[in-house]
């Protein structure tokens, strides 16, 4: 499998990294319309990166029409009652018809090879969470998964490898020492961890009124996009990244962590 390249928005200049990161917010807003499986939605992430990486000069006014193509691929795969496809042009408001999605479905596979499968951060996540045997709270699985999907808007994201992403996500929402496990990826958790810091604090800190009152959190390890009471207002992801790339910008965000071999979770 190829390596993405988070420089990839270079090679097309009509795109930046923002319009990726408006496209997967609204992208993440339809697989909850359509309550569809979280690793629905990273195997669309996935498409979209690689089809830019292996391509040029993508124009912006498809950028939508390759979203919802990868979107239909990658629903295809893993849902067992995927949208149909008329309902894919209707949710894009008629900016394009069926037989565009069908033809960028073609031209979409033959530029990523035909691959249809890749362990994505998300199944990392949960293969980490089994590996470990930890047991977290619903408050703590819905803080990581927000975290990995927030994250997931940045193209930057893709300077880590997928299992690294699940695995500082691990890290940053337990805040338990480190499982033994996971202990030959330190280096590379401790490089994430420094990226992924600005996400953790947007996400902590947008969190801090969701739970205030209740513990009722809808939790499921397939579908956790907008899981909290139906009373409380949804914030929308995009607004959460522009806060994250602000903190970058000032490089207010201190280090949480410090990491160490001796960091080890005993079971």
């Amino acid at each position: 499998m190829e390596r993405l390249d988070p420089d990839y928005i270079s090679r097309h200049p009509s795109l930046q990294s923002y319009f990726r990161a408006v496209l997967l917010d609204w992208i993440i807003e339809v697989c909850d319309l359509y309550n569809l499986n979280r690793e629905t939605y990273y195997m669309t992430v996935d498409y979209i990166d690689r089809y830019l990486t292996l391509s040029s000069g993508h124009p912006r006014s498809e950028l939508q029409l390759l979203g919802i193509t990868s979107l239909f691929v990658a629903s295809k795969i893993e849902e067992i009652d995927p949208p149909p496809l008329a309902d894919l042009v209707y949710i894009a408001d008629d900016s394009f018809s069926a037989k565009d999605i069908v033809e960028m479905e073609y031209k979409l596979l033959e530029i990523v090879g035909w691959s249809h499968t890749k362990w994505t951060a998300n199944k990392w996540l949960n293969l980490y969470l089994h590996m470990t045997g930890l047991q977290i709270g619903r408050c703590e699985f819905s803080l990581m998964t927000r975290l990995l999907d927030l994250s997931s808007l940045d193209v930057h994201c893709l300077s880590f490898s997928n299992r690294i992403l699940g695995a500082t996500c691990l890290r940053l929402a337990v805040q338990q020492s480190l499982p033994a496990g996971l202990l030959p990826l330190l280096p590379d958790i401790t490089s994430c961890s420094e990226w992924m810091a600005v996400y953790w604090e947007v996400i902590q800190n947008s969190s801090e009124d969701m739970y205030q009152g209740s513990k009722r959190v809808y939790f499921n390890q397939c579908k956790v996009f907008r899981n909290l009471e139906l009373n409380h207002k949804y914030t929308s992801y995009i607004s959460l990244y522009e806060k994250g790339q602000e903190l970058i910008k000032d490089e207010t965000v201190l280090p949480l962590f410090t990491f160490s071999a001796e960091a080890v979770y005993s079971q």
